[in-house]
């Protein structure tokens, strides 16, 4: 009925508010953005984050081949996200 991404976040170096990262999931045909982190509405550089991300049956289709990839969207050289103790659950 859900996937449950749970992960830990740091961001190192982002200059503008709209600088951050993305949650994506693959459903098997499309990449969907299903949760984005920016600065100063979501973290400030230099903090450790956790974060869950729910994944619900509803909105999306659950492929065998599902998957999930972060991706930073940010504008300048240096601006790093750093992503630790993912953990992906599934739930009936």
């Amino acid at each position: 009925t859900e996937i449950k991404v749970e992960f830990w976040y740091y961001c190192n170096s982002m200059d503008g508010s709209n600088e951050g990262f993305l949650v994506q999931y693959y459903d098997g045909a499309t990449w969907h953005t299903v949760a984005s982190y920016y600065r100063d509405t979501d973290f400030n550089n230099g903090t450790f984050y956790p974060a869950t991300v729910t994944i619900p049956s509803a909105s999306y289709t659950f492929p065998s081949n599902m998957k999930i990839k972060f991706t930073n969207d940010a504008n300048g050289s240096g601006d790093d996200a750093y992503i630790d103790e993912i953990r992906i659950s599934g739930y009936n």
